[in-house]
């Protein structure tokens, strides 16, 4: 239990620590602080539950991990465990040990309740400022923003063999939950909600799976498609948008058993959202019990009005997005019309 527990703790810090790097001015750290204290947290939690020490916890998270991401974990539980083992014995709440590695910024922004018994503020233990060096020079964090940087960084499908932004065979990486499904990786010029096509009628050109003729040599496309005023959804925005969630039983000590996390591959792959559940996107019923739920969306009813707008739809929500981070080179880029 323990192992999926810390694979889904580097989960956690798989998806929150790119994230911050778009909100670099957040209060308090942004999503990066917030990643930290339910990762801490956590390990408080297991810690209780299993009867380990915190030291013991945390390298047991490092060594879980594969290479290359191990080393470091392990240097930093070698930097900073014995001070984190330290705060833990005098009652030191998660948002407190976050502060102190200098991840999260004000004393008066708390994620977690105040653990019973925790010092006053002017004896909590700091930092010393060669480990502020250490994480610097180091960069202990740049080593979970790495592997997954390629479709969080520009938000496009990391398997797309075509280049025209939709992919085709994986839903998660910012594939089809995210946006409509490719029907021919080898060209770029066939995408789901291409408007108009050179193609001849037997090539679905955009997608919708309506193609060929009749047997008086009728284009099904023209017959059923033309002048239905067609409509593709596309959604920019922030985590409202891609629909962030993360299922409670993740996160509650007290439920985790052997199932809990065997869908947590799948939910940081899809970076903790689920943009095929969102009120823009939303197209496809949760079959992992993480997300349940009934299912509406602005795609869903446009497509059933008219069943040519089959798969045009694009969800581009980025966790912490700003307004500011959407025009170009930012995360508009992302759009295929």
């Amino acid at each position: 239990m323990l192992g999926r527990s810390l694979c889904f703790l580097f989960l956690v810090l798989f998806v929150a620590f790119p994230v911050a790097r778009i909100v670099e001015a957040s209060a308090n750290g942004g999503e990066a602080c917030a990643g930290c204290t339910l990762v801490i947290q956590l390990l408080l939690n297991l810690m209780a539950i299993d009867e380990a020490a915190f030291d013991h916890v945390l390298m047991s998270y490092c060594t879980t991990l594969p290479e290359p991401y191990a080393a470091p974990c392990i240097i930093f539980a070698e930097q900073f465990g014995e001070q984190l083992v330290e705060m833990v014995g005098e009652n030191a709440s998660s948002d407190d040990m976050c502060r102190a590695l200098g991840v999260c910024t004000s004393t008066e922004c708390n994620l977690m309740p105040t653990r019973t018994g925790i010092l006053p503020k002017s004896r909590r233990i700091e930092m010393p400022s060669h480990n502020e060096r250490f994480l610097e020079e180091n960069n202990v964090w740049a080593w979970l923003q790495h592997a997954i940087s390629q479709w969080t960084a520009v938000h496009d499908p990391a398997f797309d063999l075509d280049g025209d932004k939709f992919g085709h065979s994986t839903r998660t990486m910012r594939g089809y939950n995210w946006r409509g499904k490719d029907c021919d990786v080898f060209s770029d010029k066939v995408y789901p909600g291409r408007s108009d096509s050179s193609f001849p009628d037997a090539i679905d050109q955009d997608c919708n799976g309506i193609y060929g003729r009749d047997h008086l040599a009728r284009s099904y496309e023209n017959m059923y498609c033309s002048g239905t005023e067609r409509r593709g959804v596309i959604s920019l925005g922030d985590s409202a948008t891609a629909h962030f969630r993360i299922p409670p039983q993740y996160l509650t000590a007290a439920d985790i058993n052997a199932t809990t996390y065997d869908h947590m591959i799948y939910w940081g792959l899809n970076e903790a959202d689920w943009p095929h559940r969102s009120w823009g996107t939303g197209h496809l019923n949760d079959t992992t019990g993480d997300c349940a739920g009934p299912l509406d969306s602005i795609y869903l009813n446009v497509y059933h009005r008219n069943r040519c707008n089959f798969r045009d739809y694009q969800n581009i929500g980025v966790n912490g997005a700003r307004t500011s981070s959407m025009k170009p080179p930012g995360i508009i880029e992302s759009m295929a019309r």
